[in-house]
Formats: structure tokens, C-alpha cells, sequence
């Protein structure tokens, strides 16, 4: 395919998805309370999946364009050394990272006792957005 009318089919997709995603704007509808906590609660999902995914990788290229020094060999021999535990500590950390947001730095989508359905939101927002991730490249 022809990569102008690649990036051109991208483009109107992305641009009818922003279209889509900010419709409810302009209807006259009121949002519940749950609706608006699992909103708010999905979004900061997305975002934080965004952020996450986006530095990971070109941190990575970065390091390892940077070749190994007396310092860096020392990083690599500890970690090497704690490398057994380190899926359990990410997994600890990250489930810390996402009760953090979800409780403190999202606290608007906690209105009226819908903790519950914003976290499932922010939830369900980062396992799309990292599907989606791996899935696309």
C-alpha cells in the first residue's frame, strides 16, 4: 500500500475516533455518577498505559546504545544477582502505581462511593491500551 494513503486512512481513523470519543460533549445527556467514575476511571487507564509504554522503550534503546561501563556492569551484575524476585517486586510495584492513581491522583472519578467501578475503569483502560500496544507494535 502506498504509505501516503496509509498514513492518510490512519490519520481519518484517528481523526474519527476523536470525533467518536468526544460526542457525548455535544448530546444532551446526563452522565450517572458510575458512568462518569468508570469514565474518568478508564481515561487516566489510557493515559497512564500511554506514559508507561511510551518511555519504556526508547529508555531501553537508549540504554543499550550507551554500551557498558565499570558502573553500569556493577547495575547489571545486581540485578542479575536479584533477578528471581524482580516479577514479583514489578508486579508489587505496579499494583502500588495503580492504587496510587486510582485513589489519589484521580481522586474526581471517586465521587459518591464509586471507587469500585473507577478502579475497574482504570483497569480496563490499561489492559486495552497495553493490548493494544502489543498488539500493533
Amino acid at each position: 500500500m502506498n504509505p501516503i494513503l496509509a498514513g492518510f486512512i490512519a490519520s481519518l481513523l484517528a481523526g474519527l475516533a476523536t470525533f467518536v470519543g468526544a460526542l457525548p460533549v455535544f448530546l444532551p445527556i446526563r452522565l450517572t455518577h458510575r458512568l462518569q467514575a468508570i469514565a474518568l476511571g478508564f481515561g487516566g487507564g489510557v493515559m497512564l498505559a500511554a506514559t508507561a509504554f511510551s518511555l519504556i522503550v526508547p529508555g531501553k534503546d537508549a540504554a543499550i546504545s550507551q554500551g557498558a561501563s565499570p558502573m553500569n556492569a556493577a547495575l547489571i551484575m545486581s540485578v542479575a544477582i536479584a533477578q528471581p524476585l524482580l516479577p514479583w517486586g514489578m508486579a508489587f510495584a505496579a499494583g502500588a502505581m495503580l492504587f496510587v492513581i486510582s485513589d489519589e491522583i484521580i481522586p474526581e472519578s471517586h465521587h459518591q462511593g464509586r471507587e469500585h467501578e473507577a478502579t475497574i475503569g482504570i483497569i480496563v483502560g490499561f489492559v486495552i491500551m497495553m493490548l493494544l500496544d502489543i498488539g500493533l507494535g
